[in-house]
């Protein structure tokens, strides 16, 4: 297992084929962008080189598997949230990821501590760059 960015990671298969997962409902912070590798380092810390399972959701617009992610005994998306180091998706409408985001921003974890962060999504628009 691989990390992308602090929100796609690269697994293997049972029969060792490679392919992406974006984690679903989840937004972090893109390279470059403040967090961004801190974000990508919390991603690694949780589950690099570990057994994961992926609960399939589809495929995102660039074709990459959209899922859930278990590692450990906890999900690695809503994971990321609880820790400051990702938002909930904008277009996510789950409840347990909308509570995790305030909590990590009542307490001011990860990006949080920034007075002013900017979500992902408004990031990617203000650099011209299409979500990696």
């Amino acid at each position: 297992m691989g990390v992308a960015d602090g929100d796609t990671i690269r697994v293997l298969d049972a029969q060792k084929h490679e392919f992406r997962v974006r984690l679903e409902g989840v937004d972090s912070p893109e390279k470059g962008q403040p967090f961004g590798d801190a974000a990508r380092d919390a991603t690694s810390r949780l589950a690099f080189g570990k057994q994961v399972r992926v609960r399939v959701s589809g495929l995102d617009d660039f074709g990459r598997t959209l899922g859930r992610v278990e590692v450990g005994g906890f999900e690695l998306n809503r994971e990321l949230v609880v820790q400051g180091m990702a938002w909930r998706y904008k277009y996510s409408r789950d409840p347990e990821l909308g509570a995790a985001e305030e909590k990590a921003r009542a307490e001011r974890r990860g990006l949080w501590r920034d007075p002013h962060p900017v979500q992902p999504w408004e990031w990617r628009q203000a650099n011209h760059r299409p979500r990696s």
